[in-house]
């Protein structure tokens, strides 16, 4: 079994107010109120390395509220893909993530507000697993 989430790979302080993702105009912001320690892992490239399949761009956990946050952003393009990534990313850290609430997130360019089968079907996998799944254009900002 690989650890793939070192502390030392963390990119934000331990107690770190603001976390920012970001990637051209794709923005997601989590807002850390409580100053509860924290972790901010860009996955693709500098956690999971050598691994030749699809992965999420960031994660980013509350390590007090146990909230483990999967993050996707897509430039215009094909929500199923985001959804593969996060859902591999999830597969590949699982274990080390026991006892986490899985929160999904895409942050995408141009993606239509109208829900489509694929996205409400995928939402209600993620309420299954106490966790929630969003979409947002270009932005999202939520407290962790």
């Amino acid at each position: 079994m690989n650890a793939y989430l070192s502390a030392s790979l963390s990119r934000c302080e331990p107690h770190q107010r603001i976390i920012v993702s970001k990637e051209k105009q794709m923005k997601h912001i989590a807002n850390n109120v409580s100053q509860n320690a924290v972790r901010h892992y860009k996955i693709d490239g500098d956690v999971i390395v050598g691994i030749q399949t699809d992965k999420c761009d960031y994660l980013v956990t509350n390590d007090i509220k146990h909230t483990a946050y999967f993050i996707e952003l897509k430039k215009p393009g094909d929500i199923k893909k985001a959804i593969d990534q996060i859902e591999t990313t999830i597969e590949l850290l699982r274990n080390e993530l026991i006892g986490y609430t899985f929160h999904c997130r895409v942050v995408a360019k141009k993606y239509p507000a109208v829900y489509d089968s694929i996205t409400i079907t995928y939402k209600n996998k993620c309420k299954l697993r106490k966790g929630s799944f969003v979409v947002k254009n270009e932005k999202l900002e939520e407290d962790i």
